[in-house]
């Protein structure tokens, strides 16, 4: 899905293309619903997609952590705040994805929780898009926070934490099973685990200090 293209997949892709470079690797970016679909119907053999996403038949398992931010310029009401609350946020006019979007799924769900509408303004199809409309004062918008950071200076925009359990999410990654993969496929899975090991080790091993002090 876009998440995992913007945040996390180039650096790895970089890095089993040099490994590997005798093995093509196609890569395709999709909505989450439409990469499970993908998998299910034998067109992609590893996918990537948002928790929530119903993957029934599908070998599924944690590949990296994502978290939400509301993205707003920096002048906005809410652009000082150290965290928000989603509520807060339902009074402004909202910038989305296009339908179907696990991100936009999400912050929908968020509003029918509250039991208030959802005002969106406007709808795009890239990250990149939605930083643009939310610089040009047409709304703001929740993104994954890794992804959006490239994005903010240079538009002067602001990421505010939110302070709900929703906005801290997992990216799945899922396949038939790895008895049903090829033997480019067994590898590509296994570099992309290698690499999801890595990034959350100095996270362990940051744990395990703050707990001996």
């Amino acid at each position: 899905n876009m998440s995992a293209l913007t945040e996390f997949l180039p650096a790895m892709l970089s890095g089993f293309a040099r490994r590997h470079p005798d093995i093509k690797v196609e890569i395709e970016e999709q909505i989450s619903a439409e990469t499970v679909q993908a998998l299910r119907q034998g067109v992609a053999d590893l996918g990537v997609f948002a928790e929530g996403t119903p993957a029934d038949g599908l070998t599924v398992e944690r590949y990296r952590a994502d978290r939400l931010v509301l993205v707003c310029p920096a002048g906005h009401p809410l652009a000082a705040r150290p965290s928000v609350r989603f509520a807060d946020c339902l009074a402004y006019d909202f910038v989305g994805l296009n339908r179907g979007s696990s991100l936009l799924n999400a912050v929908t769900a968020a509003a029918e929780a509250e039991g208030r509408p959802l005002h969106l303004r406007v709808q795009v199809r890239s990250f990149d898009a939605m930083c643009q409309m939310i610089a040009a004062g047409l709304g703001i918008g929740v993104l994954p926070s890794d992804a959006c950071q490239p994005m903010l200076a240079p538009r002067r925009l602001v990421a505010v934490p939110l302070a709900e359990p929703w906005a801290h999410r997992w990216l799945l990654l899922g396949h038939q099973g790895e008895e049903r993969l090829s033997q480019p496929a067994l590898l590509m899975l296994r570099h992309i685990r290698d690499g999801a090991e890595a990034a959350a080790a100095p996270l362990a091993s940051a744990s395990g200090r703050k707990r001996r002090r």
